[in-house]
């Protein structure tokens, strides 16, 4: 019990940091935490997963994208001893595909996004609005890659999920039907 209190007040001065947008404390709090974590908990305690997710995150914004996709990926480990067909373990694939996308490599986006589909379609079904998400990101792999047709394939189906949940503005209908009509156009001029 004491471990675990130790642990939550050096996690919230991250948490806290990072509302502020100050990341390097943010990231030194959440190493600690890491380490306290691993050696209390165990290295594959979804806990752990937690913080190597917050601390992929705060290098993100730390713009050290390498050390970012490194956290995740340990993160997608942890993840996975809980299954493979859960929304936690797709989470933890979207952020290595958006890590990816933020360092310009889309083509290696692309299986993080997909995993993240299959492993939601398995776990909520086709039609999920949860779907949106990763769809977007391989829609927006593709359009990265000129692969237009790919892409509005892609963004239909997001857009076919989104629009069944219109009442949700997270899914960002007019954003996919704007990215359709941008597939079409980029996809007249290419050919």
């Amino acid at each position: 019990v004491c471990v675990c209190v130790c642990v939550e007040v050096i996690a919230h001065p991250a948490q806290a940091h990072g509302l502020m947008e100050d990341w390097e404390p943010a990231k030194r709090y959440l190493e600690d935490a890491l380490r306290i974590r691993k050696t209390v908990l165990g290295a594959t305690h979804p806990e752990v997963g937690v913080t190597l997710s917050a601390l992929g995150e705060t290098m993100l914004n730390l713009k050290d994208f390498e050390k970012a996709v490194d956290y995740y990926k340990q993160d997608i480990e942890v993840t996975a001893r809980q299954g493979r067909n859960t929304e936690v373990y797709a989470s933890s694939q979207i952020h290595v595909g958006q890590a990816y996308q933020k360092m310009k490599k889309p083509a290696e986006s692309v299986p993080y996004f997909k995993e993240a589909v299959r492993a939601l379609e398995a776990a909520k079904g086709p039609h999920a609005p949860e779907l949106v998400e990763p769809l977007i990101g391989v829609g927006t792999a593709h359009i990265l890659m000129a692969d237009y047709e790919k892409a509005e394939k892609v963004y239909k189906r997001a857009l076919a999920i989104a629009e069944k949940y219109y009442h949700r503005p997270e899914l960002k209908v007019d954003f996919i039907r704007m990215m359709v009509g941008v597939c079409r156009v980029c996809a007249c001029v290419c050919v």
